[in-house]
């Protein structure tokens, strides 16, 4: 069973809510994996205090995950982490916000970009997860 909560701290991110909800959830189905994750839409202004908190970066970026690096949550189980996305940035940036939820919620299951050789395996699941999106 996959959980994806979902938390929008502006009204307006709604419509961008459930695209990015699915998307998130479609990863868990096409790769058969289990767990929890919470996806977070926030505002330009919150991004880039968490980026800058979390990574010293004082800018806004499109997309943050953060594994649950082994705590526990209760009300969660085989809780994974959290997803951050900035709708208006990715907007402004003519950026796919399905793309960046899967995104997110693959490097919570272990997927990286550092090493070409991961990038490369990366963006071949994203881009068969999408295409899983659009035959679903």
């Amino acid at each position: 069973m996959e959980l994806v909560e979902l938390f929008v701290s502006k009204k307006e991110y709604v419509g961008y809510a459930s695209v990015a909800q699915n998307a998130c959830k479609k990863v868990f189905k096409k790769l058969k994996k289990r767990g929890a994750i919470e996806l977070h839409l926030i505002t330009n202004g919150e991004m880039r205090t968490i980026n800058n908190v979390t990574r010293g970066k004082n800018k806004t970026t499109n997309v943050l995950s953060f594994e649950a690096l082994g705590f526990p949550r209760a009300d969660k189980k085989n809780y994974l982490g959290e997803v951050y996305l900035a709708p208006d940035f990715i907007k402004k940036q003519k950026q796919d916000i399905e793309l960046l939820a899967v995104h997110g919620t693959l490097h919570l299951l272990g997927y990286t970009h550092e090493e070409k050789r991961d990038r490369i395996v990366m963006e071949r699941v994203e881009d068969e997860i999408l295409s899983f999106i659009v035959k679903s």
